[in-house]
């Protein structure tokens, strides 16, 4: 970790053009997905959020004092038996005032969820959007996820997955809605997204497609 953040001073100090020093993320797979849960509790005020993937840390090891956004990639066959630990993770990272969201792609096991995670554009979206000059949430603020339903001010759009061919691949947990209708028609290869007007942290998303 010394060396990795000496080459992130370095590169901030030299790089033409600057570094926006308010967005800088972490990320890493496996034990690398350690790490980036390591560099947010250990530089606080260099992270603005962090995606790990096939990694879950123990909630007891997050700093209160960081930003704790984070975006956990798992295959489904990797969250299942550590349901219980990212739930406790997500919420002990809520009372400090984070947000995390956390997606498995279903029907997969075995360890390598970043084959598919890197390509995923909502992934991508979300943790550019991030910023350490964003204004904190107050502790205990429910999570965030940004998904809507029709009919109430509210939007639903389609983006490709990872591999066209696929069906959808990837949930969100706790998410709430009640109805839902496509703004337009839906391919099994398209994804799916649900864009709430307001934060909601709990509740069951079922998303049907067809007739």
């Amino acid at each position: 970790m010394r060396i990795a953040m000496a080459g992130l001073r370095a590169l901030i100090e030299r790089n033409d053009p600057p570094v926006d020093t308010d967005r800088i993320y972490a990320t890493g797979l496996s034990s690398g997905g350690f790490g980036a849960f390591d560099a947010m509790k250990k530089f606080p005020d260099v992270f603005a959020a962090a995606v790990p993937i096939s990694a879950v840390w123990s909630p007891e090891l997050l700093n209160p004092k960081a930003r704790n956004r984070f975006w956990i990639i798992l295959n489904e066959g990797e969250y299942a038996p550590r349901e219980a630990l990212v739930r406790r993770l997500a919420e002990t990272a809520r009372g400090y005032g984070g947000e995390v969201r956390v997606s498995f792609f279903q029907g997969r096991d075995g360890h390598d969820a970043w084959n598919r995670a890197y390509r995923e554009r909502a992934m991508w979206e979300w943790l550019f959007a991030q910023s350490l000059a964003q204004e904190e949430r107050p502790r205990g603020a429910p999570i965030d996820h940004r998904v809507g339903a029709i009919g109430q001010g509210l939007t639903a759009r389609a983006s490709v997955p990872a591999r066209p061919g696929h069906g959808p691949e990837m949930v969100l947990d706790g998410l709430q809605g009640t109805s839902f209708i496509s703004a337009g028609p839906a391919r099994r290869d398209q994804w799916l997204e649900i864009v709430f007007p307001s934060p909601t942290d709990k509740g069951t998303v079922r998303v049907a497609i067809g007739d």
